[in-house]
């Protein structure tokens, strides 16, 4: 950003009306002139930098009130009215820094309600800790929930990220550590919440890029969700942190020493991935590539559009992110194929490879069609049935060109003339049943082929099990013929 200094440390903005607060040692007329030991650099004070209608940024300044005391004052979160602030600060008192039993001064959140244009400081949170630092809060969009950073005892590492709860008044709950899948034995910091249920942090535990990285956790069924490492141009060799975007989800800010040893602030514009489906449509057998394939592009019920493939078989098509497609993929002379393609998730661009086989359609070739099963010696369908119907009837649906035999088939029991008359009911049965669903009567055949075409030994007179027979007690469909145009009766 174009208001950062040379020289000074710009860090950890968080939003705030028509602009950010942030951290920085920069010299200020009327702000404390005490160095830090550590640093050598004057102690931090929070800054608010207002953004003009044309996106023009004034000059910072410091926040009114009493936040910027001697110390060093850390980062902020507002409440979604901009009347709260929760605050990370040294901890000290009528300005002397106070320190724990291992002669250490820690970090405590504080809560500053805004009056009159400046900022009251209420004094700390009662979870806060006089042995161990606890600072950076981050709250929910709801404002229910505070995600800080701390190093209590029997965390998992130097600094774990922890959530407390509203209860009501001034009272929270007691800190619950996010587990073992954001934190690590390394540092977890600086914590933002997009939402009720996603996290942005900083960490040097996680396989990253270098020192401090950016990641991002879910929160699904109950709990945290491995972290994804938002990479470059986000996150860099150097220490990256302090990530916050806007409710848009496109424009933001971070905090990144990449370009030098000291801190600056960088914004960010997020462009959806760029998500390509590469279709590539073959013959199951041949292998070889199926050109002018039908290929229909369907999203939430309604078509998009029709392509065609390439004498390569292939098609190229650019999708949407966090959006569900089918497809239907037909040629003349194959069966056609649903299948669908989802984007909801994929956060990266990246390009979606998807084979297709077709099926040659090859006619007079009987195909038993398993599922469908009658009653001994009836034609009254078995209950089981019904998935087996239903396939076959979505299946002439979606190959609306062919028209088909349905052929019946029973075992060697009864009479040859018995076991005709029953088949031929069987088919009609079906038949029926079809035709009632709306398929053209047209593309309908039934046959019945009694005891003609047994699959096994059981004969006339040869005494078999129940298993043998019931082979024999079949429903084929042949294809008998392909139209050209799928209109045609």
């Amino acid at each position: 950003m174009k208001f950062n200094t040379p020289s000074d440390n710009f860090f950890s903005p968080a939003f705030y009306r028509q602009g950010i607060v942030f951290l920085s040692d920069r010299m200020e007329k009327g702000l404390s002139k005490t160095t830090s030991d550590g640093t050598g650099k004057r102690f931090l004070d929070l800054f608010y930098i207002k953004k003009t209608d044309r996106g023009n940024w004034m000059e910072p300044e410091p926040l009114r009130g009493e936040v910027n005391g001697k110390f060093n004052e850390g980062p902020v979160v507002f409440s979604k009215d901009f009347s709260t602030m929760y605050f990370t600060r040294n901890n000290y008192v009528s300005n002397r820094a106070e320190k724990n039993s291992k002669n250490v001064n820690v970090l405590k959140i504080f809560r500053a309600d805004a009056k009159d244009g400046e900022w009251i400081v209420k004094g700390p949170m009662y979870f806060n800790s006089d042995d161990n630092s606890m600072g950076h809060p981050a709250l929910s969009v709801s404002g229910t929930s505070m995600i800080f950073s701390s190093d209590m005892p029997w965390g998992y590492g130097g600094s774990d990220l922890y959530m407390v709860n509203w209860e009501g008044g001034e009272r929270w709950s007691s800190p619950i550590n996010l587990g073992p899948k954001v934190n690590t034995e390394g540092n977890e910091l600086f914590p933002f919440m997009f939402s009720d249920s996603i996290l942005y942090f900083s960490s040097d535990g996680h396989k990253g890029v270098g020192g401090l990285d950016i990641y991002e956790s879910n929160y699904y069924n109950g709990g945290w969700d491995a972290p994804l490492n938002l990479g470059a141009p986000i996150n860099s060799s150097h220490d990256d942190f302090s990530f916050i975007m806007d409710s848009t989800g496109v424009n933001g800010y971070f905090s990144s020493s990449r370009n030098g040893l000291v801190d600056k602030i960088y914004s960010f514009e997020k462009h959806p991935p760029q998500l390509i489906l590469a279709m590539k449509v073959s013959d199951s057998k041949s292998k070889s590539p199926v050109s002018n394939a039908e290929v229909k592009v369907f999203s939430k019920g309604k078509l998009l559009k029709a392509y065609t493939t390439n004498s390569a078989g292939g098609l190229k098509l650019e999708l949407h992110p966090e959006r569900s497609y089918k497809f239907t993929i037909d040629h003349p002379d194959y069966f056609l194929i649903n299948s669908e393609v989802s984007t909801v998730g994929i956060k990266f661009s990246e390009v979606l490879d998807h084979p297709i086989e077709l099926r040659k359609i090859i006619l007079d070739k009987p195909t038993i069609w398993q599922g469908i099963s009658f009653k001994k010696k009836t034609f009254e369908l078995k209950l089981t049935s019904g998935d087996a119907m239903q396939r076959l009837l979505t299946f002439l649906n979606d190959n609306p060109r062919v028209s088909v035999e349905i052929g019946a088939f029973t075992d060697s029991r009864g009479s040859d003339a018995e076991n005709n008359y029953l088949t031929q009911q069987r088919a009609e049965l079906v038949v029926s049943y079809l035709v009632s669903q709306g398929v053209k009567a047209s593309r309908l055949t039934a046959k019945g082929y009694g005891e003609t075409k047994l699959l096994n030994r059981c004969v006339n007179g040869l005494l078999c099990i129940e298993e043998d027979h019931e082979t024999n007690n079949r429903v084929e469909f042949t294809i008998k013929g392909i139209a050209k145009d799928s209109s045609l009766p």
